[in-house]
């Protein structure tokens, strides 16, 4: 196999290892490369994304991240209804205010939101904390019953 060949194939392991949400120094210690190896990768894959993305009009580019990101929502919002497990229900909550908290930064940078909240709730007063206390109330109901 020839070198090129070796790169591109461990930069699409640094891809996607990086989407599973590992830090640099566990992809590198994942793949046993030096940390400064999956920075490179990670810097190579940042100026193919960018010269991707300056390819499509900006308004197709900001449907498209809104797309897969509300996909991720929806799969955790479905996680969180099809289980009965609290810590997997919280884990989703979790993932949830995170993902909508992240989505805002995101649009920030873009200029598209000028204001955004400081802290995302899921639904009014809604937190992981009381999402325990309600998960909680449920159960006992349930034991009652």
């Amino acid at each position: 196999m020839s070198n090129k060949k070796k790169i591109e194939e461990r930069r699409e392991k640094v891809k996607t290892l990086v989407l599973e949400g590992l830090y640099t120094k566990e992809i590198a210690r994942t793949l046993q490369v030096p940390v400064r190896t999956v920075e490179r990768d990670r810097q190579k894959l940042r100026e193919e994304i960018i010269g991707e993305l300056a390819k499509k009009p900006l308004d197709k580019v900001l449907f498209e991240f809104l797309m897969r990101y509300d996909g991720i929502y929806r799969d955790a919002r479905k996680t969180y209804r099809d289980t009965s497990n609290d810590n997997v229900k919280i884990g989703a909550l979790n993932l949830m205010q995170k993902h909508e908290e992240a989505k805002i930064r995101i649009l920030q940078s873009l200029g598209v939101l000028e204001e955004a909240p400081k802290r995302v709730e899921l639904s009014g007063e809604l937190t992981v904390v009381k999402a325990q206390e309600i998960l909680k109330k449920e159960r006992e109901e349930q034991d009652k019953k």
